[in-house]
């Protein structure tokens, strides 16, 4: 740990978007081994920003000291995508400015946050992570490594193990912010994808986090802090992140599109509960069922990795069979040029994809159906059924738990990708 001492700072978080600014007192005293947070505004609480400053700041006095700590400054911005941006008439907003203002559906700028629609794409985590990220970063305990290029590319950053130890440090303490704002713990999938970008993910155990009588948002203690965030499996004793990480990424020229679908959307709370009470009461159907899913998602993943490998390997052949498949699905005469550089064994390859996704969405649709929880509503697939039938189209589903909020595709080109937008813009 670094000096001991006391010490106070003034805190400001921005929210240009939100036209919010909150302001807090901290205060750490490494000797009594506590750090506290105190709101000096009449601004309403917000958890994720709270867990997030009284957290990643007693990290940092365990470790710099107290006196090391300075005033500072956060400024929020976030994407436009993590938002439905919607004008007076209820029409979706084009043609919007980046962080374009998030006031829509309010007459009280204190409240809207509360009232703005989102896209579910993990906003709460992008925020945990990024803050804890700038913080530790402005006092320079870590380097950050550059933006990543898409997993599985030639330009995709091979991170060193200085680099891979300060991502892990950062996941660490979002996750531990993430579930002590929340007051629960939830896959950490969103937090870890904020951190690491495309990946396969295994959850850490949860035992590692115990919530229980933590008042995490006003007080920590820094000591039990940095052991949480800074312990590894090597040291023996005591609770450690035993997640894992596998870099992963969609091949060349092949896109995820995921769409928010307007209206009501799910509660998944409640359609988790569903699901776990059909498994309790019908053990041996939900466990044939459960492991054929799990069978048919790891099939999937084995093909885009394998894509992945040929693509590198042999991109000529790799080129032709894109083309070949989106062409053979189109009737159209395949041309020749690709065939002898392994294209016929890649063009195999997207087809098994393409089947076991369709599997895939198939077994996702009968569990919704057995266990009586709209994982994919008839509307959705109303859609999905549309959009799979374009050439290009890999495959698709509803993401997440399932329900009302969303869809996703697997594409095959710029091509592609524009047929597929342009369907979901005229879908109704």
């Amino acid at each position: 740990p670094g000096g001991a001492g006391a010490s106070a700072i003034e805190v400001e978080v921005i929210s240009p978007q939100m036209a919010q600014s909150r302001r807090y007192t901290i205060k750490c005293n490494i000797e009594s081994d506590i750090c506290s947070l105190l709101r000096v505004d009449a601004m309403p609480q917000n958890p994720y920003v709270e867990a997030t400053l009284i957290n990643t700041i007693s990290l940092v006095a365990h470790l710099k000291g107290a006196a090391a700590l300075r005033p500072f400054s956060v400024s929020i911005h976030g994407d436009n995508a993590f938002y439905v941006m919607e004008n007076e008439d209820g029409s979706i907003a084009e043609n919007l400015p980046r962080f374009a203002p998030i006031t829509q559906g309010s007459t009280d700028k204190d409240q809207h946050a509360a009232n703005v629609r989102k896209t579910g794409l993990g906003s709460s985590a992008a925020l945990v992570t990024s803050m804890v990220a700038a913080i530790l970063t402005n006092f320079q305990l870590v380097s950050l490594p550059p933006a990543e290029a898409p997993a599985g590319t030639a330009q995709a950053h091979t991170l060193s193990a200085e680099e891979s130890e300060q991502l892990r440090v950062v996941h660490n303490l979002s996750q531990f912010c993430h579930c002590c704002a929340q007051g629960k713990i939830g896959s950490g999938f969103d937090v870890a994808a904020a951190v690491y970008g495309s990946m396969q993910y295994v959850r850490f155990s949860p035992s590692v986090l115990d919530l229980k009588g933590n008042d995490a948002l006003s007080c920590a203690q820094p000591s039990a802090i940095a052991r949480l965030v800074l312990a590894t499996s090597e040291e023996g004793e005591g609770a450690f992140f035993d997640h894992s990480i596998e870099r992963w990424g969609l091949p060349p020229d092949m896109h995820l599109v995921v769409g928010d679908v307007r209206g009501s959307g799910s509660s998944t709370p409640s359609m988790v509960s569903a699901i776990n009470k059909w498994r309790h009461d019908q053990p041996e159907q939900a466990t044939e069922l459960w492991q054929r899913i799990i069978g048919l998602n790891t099939q999937v993943s084995n093909s885009i990795k394998a894509l992945s490998q040929r693509a590198a390997a042999q991109p000529g052949g790799y080129r032709w069979a894109l083309t070949a498949l989106v062409a053979e699905r189109s009737g159209e005469c395949v041309g020749s040029g690709g065939e002898d550089d392994g294209g016929l064994e890649v063009r195999q390859l997207l087809r098994d994809l393409r089947n076991t996704m369709l599997l895939l969405r198939s077994g996702m649709r009968t569990m919704g159906e057995v266990a009586q929880v709209p994982l994919e509503p008839p509307p959705q697939t109303r859609l999905l059924d549309a959009t799979a039938a374009l050439p290009a189209v890999m495959g698709g589903g509803v993401p997440g738990a399932g329900g009302f909020d969303a869809v996703f595709a697997v594409v095959i080109g710029s091509k592609g990708l524009e047929q597929v937008t342009n369907r979901w813009a005229e879908w109704s």
